[in-house]
């Protein structure tokens, strides 16, 4: 299930789209977000810049600070799950960019998004997205560099 959750999770922010703030600006979290937690703190010190969205699964904050875009998922019960942000390929772990260089091949293999997620728990773990003419792949890094393919759609 916790699999399941993150990948659901990771596939959201992999192909979120930007959209507009119905609310032009104004800033409403969600009644049940109440924890004082660092990525609470971070959305509500930048509260003219976030959005937030309930789904019947999670609730996510994005927020757009300077350049950098986070979001932070929380339970529909207000508890943090985790947080993301997009990254440069190349601050991957080292041996990861190796690993994934030899098996995943530009130009075949084109790179789409990578980001880094960090859980409850401050675990970061890594996802990149790669688009060819017949799949989408996502890939999965651990903090030590060890490569996972995580999921393989076809278009």
């Amino acid at each position: 299930m916790k699999q399941l959750f993150i990948m659901a999770i990771a596939i959201a922010t992999l192909t979120t789209t930007a959209y507009a703030n119905n609310n032009e600006g104004k800033y409403k979290a969600p009644a049940n977000i109440v924890k004082q937690d660092n990525s609470y703190r971070f959305a509500d010190d930048n509260k003219e810049n976030v959005t937030w969205k309930t789904t019947e699964n999670f609730i996510k904050a994005t927020v757009t600070k300077g350049t950098e875009t986070k979001e932070i998922f929380y339970t529909t019960d207000g508890d943090l799950l985790g947080s993301s942000v997009k990254m440069a390929y190349d601050k991957l772990p080292a041996n990861a960019i190796t690993t994934i260089s030899k098996k995943y091949q530009v130009p075949y293999f084109n790179l789409k998004d990578c980001i880094a997620y960090t859980d409850a728990k401050d675990k970061t773990t890594y996802y990149i997205s790669f688009d060819t003419p017949k799949e989408n792949v996502v890939i999965e890094i651990t903090e030590t560099g060890l490569v996972n393919e995580f999921s393989r759609t076809y278009k």
